[in-house]
């Protein structure tokens, strides 16, 4: 008796790591060879810093890839089949109950209706923590406890050398002038929509937050974005906020891109050109945009 009792606890243990109820999918777009979607995450209880993985498996052969941005992948069979994502680093955490939203797109190998997709949810590690915590550890810029000036100086040299702190220190915390190109490109369209990629080569780590404002040459109807959220946009639809999302507020000096997508304003239309403009958040930032 205690050893199926032993047995029914395990299995219970197990079955309380992978649970279908805390991840869907939904459909979006599909067009002949590709399908758009976004995958939904709500853990029932808080995910620990271990991370956690989602199997999207399908009924039948015929998947060529599968694109996802908000997530790795770690695995495929044979067949393509079955793929294994895994968290990236800074959605490793999971609060209970609040849902990590994300998009994907999957290329495939006919023109067959993509049918019977499923997906469940797992835990990595036997620990899940009950706290939530995001970990970040800033870099300090230096300050003046580390300068060291002697004090046999004389009065000339000391004056000449606080000058050069009082210039230093400026500098440091001065604001710089960046030039940073917000390179848009299209990748598809069709009669409702068009969706493409975004991408910014930083020239210095961002530290309170950034937005992009996005100018169509022509109004659309929605816009939707992988990695940053949509903030406000004009009355006449034609210029979009764009602002960055509670993870990614911090950025290294390297190439931020992520993928858009848009609604047309009328259907059958062409894509609108589009252009934009990468700032740096402070203090003082607003859009004047209506949300």
């Amino acid at each position: 008796m205690r050893t199926v009792l032993l047995t029914l606890v395990a299995l219970l243990l197990v079955s309380g790591l992978k649970s279908e109820g805390e991840a869907e999918w939904k459909k979006r777009h599909e067009w002949a060879r590709q399908f758009w979607g976004t995958f939904k995450i709500t853990p029932s209880k808080p995910v620990g810093p271990d991370g956690w993985k989602m199997t999207v498996t399908f009924p039948e052969p015929g998947i060529r890839r599968i694109e996802v941005w908000q997530a790795k992948i770690v695995s495929v069979n044979d067949d393509k089949t079955e793929f294994v994502l895994e968290n990236q680093h800074w959605n490793a955490e999971l609060e209970e109950e609040k849902t990590l939203e994300f998009p994907f797109t999957v290329t495939k190998k006919n023109r067959k209706r993509l049918k019977g997709m499923t997906v469940s949810f797992e835990r990595i590690g036997e620990e899940s923590g009950s706290e939530f915590s995001m970990r970040y550890f800033p870099k300090l810029p230096p300050t003046l406890k580390h300068l060291n000036v002697s004090s046999h100086f004389g009065r000339p040299v000391m004056r000449c050398t606080f000058v050069v702190l009082a210039i230093s220190i400026l500098l440091l915390y001065s604001q710089r002038a960046f030039s940073e190109e917000v390179k848009v490109k299209i990748f598809n369209q069709w009669p409702q929509g068009f969706y493409g990629q975004i991408s910014i080569d930083l020239e210095d780590e961002v530290e309170d937050g950034w937005q992009i404002t996005l100018k169509f040459s022509k109004p659309i109807k929605e816009l939707l974005a992988w990695n940053a959220n949509v903030d406000a946009s004009s009355d006449d639809k034609m210029v979009y906020i764009l602002k960055n999302r509670f993870w990614n507020k911090k950025l290294k000096a390297k190439r931020l891109k992520f993928r858009f997508l848009g609604y047309k304003a009328k259907v059958n239309e062409r894509a609108p050109k589009i252009s934009g403009e990468f700032t740096r958040l402070g203090e003082e930032s607003g859009s004047g945009f209506s949300k």
